[in-house]
């Protein structure tokens, strides 16, 4: 036994001594940093690895840029390195707010938001408001595969407001803060130092931004956003201790407890760190994402009707801002029913402010009309929409008139002549054994009124004279201006 114990030290010291004599390498257990992109020598295929200590997996290149520019940051390790980093069964997912996703096989478009949720989009509207006229150039297409690795949210509207994009991508700079958020890893706790005294931090962060900053305030929560509009181009932080010795730093610039500090903001996002330190205590750092909106983030209107006979040219479009329309005569108004795309827009018609949905009546006169509806953001951007109507200072003999006359019965007989809107005056034979005929009188003027042997109707069955006898309809027809046609119909059995 002792032999055997003496030979196994001696194989094992000469292989330590050959080692270190001539080179030869001792595999010993590699780690990685939390956040390192790691790529196997001689492959393509790129990982990230997570502070879990597993490599999580790019799908596609189209995920990996919506994360990372380029591939200068990958580090490249032997295929017996990359072995040793346990796989994840999840693998790396879009940014959220970066793209759009499409599926194979569907014509769905999903926005993407924290936590890996996909959510539909309901129109060409809703994306246009999410990602601008060309956000067709933000889609990404994926493997009907790669949809496992989402969770289907709800559908986005056109006036939904519970989704920013901007929001999204700054609440995740890292796909650990992802992961995070889908629960795959414990959130770190965000501390400097090395003691065991209780940590330092705010009592509270208040800010004078018409929006709340999300979520509400808790010290041992760390990260915060909020959406600035355009012209609030200043934030007044005031940030509160939650002891006297604690310093609390700015963007590393010393601020006071209960002082205002102002930060100004640039279009897009605002990254704002706060350090609060203290003598023997722990420091933390809290981060305040502020989304400015950029004077191009607009609403538009989702609708625009009006109670003319005629309609709108070119038809209605909400990236259509100039539209003409032909009033009649009697005509003396126009009534506009607008909708914007956000509940929280202003409409003014002619300069008078109205609500989104409701009705606004414009006195038009003879001759051109010019209407201007203009759309105002809460940043303070307006969309003007331009609509010019023409009345006619003479009345349409056409308003007067009917576009088709029927009169049938069960021998299924014609007018003599055949109808014509200028002809006033038909005969209609029908069998003896016809009891009645049925007359539907059609304006070509929607608005006229159209009276049947003096009823006030547009369709009526008459009942038949006797046999021998002739059957007389009469038909009038009265223009909203007053003008009168009439037409008359002889039936004969």
């Amino acid at each position: 036994m002792k032999m055997k114990q003496i030979l196994i030290s001696i194989i094992l010291t000469g292989a330590i001594i050959t080692s270190a004599l001539f080179g030869v390498p001792m595999k010993a257990a590699t780690t990685y940093s939390a956040g390192i992109l790691v790529r196997a020598l001689g492959d393509s295929a790129v990982y990230y690895v997570a502070s879990d200590g597993k490599k999580y997996a790019f799908p596609d290149g189209g995920t990996f840029h919506t994360w990372y520019a380029n591939f200068k940051s990958v580090k490249k390790i032997t295929v017996d390195e990359l072995k040793r980093i346990p796989t994840a069964k999840s693998t790396v997912t879009a940014r959220p707010g970066v793209v759009l996703l499409k599926f194979a096989g569907s014509p769905a478009v999903y926005a993407v938001a924290r936590g890996a949720v996909i959510r539909p989009l309901s129109s060409q509207n809703t994306a246009t408001n999410l990602y601008g006229r060309e956000w067709r150039k933000f889609i990404i297409h994926l493997p009907v595969k790669a949809s496992e690795g989402y969770v289907l949210g709800q559908l986005i509207n056109e006036d939904d407001t519970d989704y920013n994009r901007l929001i999204e991508t700054a609440s995740t700079y890292t796909f650990d803060e992802e992961l995070i958020s889908r629960s795959i890893i414990a959130e770190p706790k965000v501390v400097a130092g090395n003691t065991n005294t209780a940590p330092s931090r705010l009592k509270s962060i208040k800010e004078n931004l018409k929006d709340n900053i999300s979520p509400n305030f808790v010290s041992s929560t760390y990260r915060y956003s909020v959406v600035a509009t355009y012209l609030e181009e200043t934030v007044n932080l005031t940030l509160t201790a939650d002891a006297s010795d604690e310093v609390i730093k700015v963007n590393d610039l010393p601020a006071t407890s209960n002082k205002i500090f102002p930060v100004q903001l640039s279009v897009g996002a605002n990254e704002i760190k706060i350090a609060v330190s203290a003598p023997n205590r722990e420091s933390v750092v809290y981060y305040l994402n502020i989304i400015r909106n950029s004077p191009d983030k607009a609403v538009y209107l989702k609708t625009l009707t009006e109670d003319l006979l005629a309609d709108l040219s070119p038809k209605f479009d909400s990236q259509q801002f100039q539209y003409t329309i032909q009033a009649r005569n009697y005509e003396e108004a126009v009534v506009f029913k607008p909708e914007s795309t956000s509940k929280d827009a202003t409409i003014y018609i002619n300069g008078a402010k109205i609500n989104s949905g409701s009705k606004y009546s414009v006195p038009i006169d003879y001759g051109d009309n010019d209407i201007r509806i203009d759309v105002i953001s809460p940043g303070g951007t307006s969309r003007n929409y331009h609509v010019k109507v023409s009345r006619n200072n003479y009345s349409d003999a056409t308003d007067s008139e009917l576009s088709d006359l029927t009169v049938g019965s069960n021998s299924k007989t014609d007018l003599s002549p055949r109808f014509s809107s200028i002809i006033y005056n038909y005969d209609l034979s029908v069998k003896s054994t016809d009891k009645t005929v049925a007359v539907k009188a059609t304006p070509f003027n929607s608005k006229a009124t159209v009276t049947i042997n003096g009823q006030v109707k547009t369709s009526l069955t008459v009942t038949l004279e006797p046999a021998n006898l002739f059957t007389v309809i009469n038909i009038e027809v009265r223009s909203p201006s007053g003008a009168v046609h009439r037409y008359k119909v002889n039936v004969s059995r």
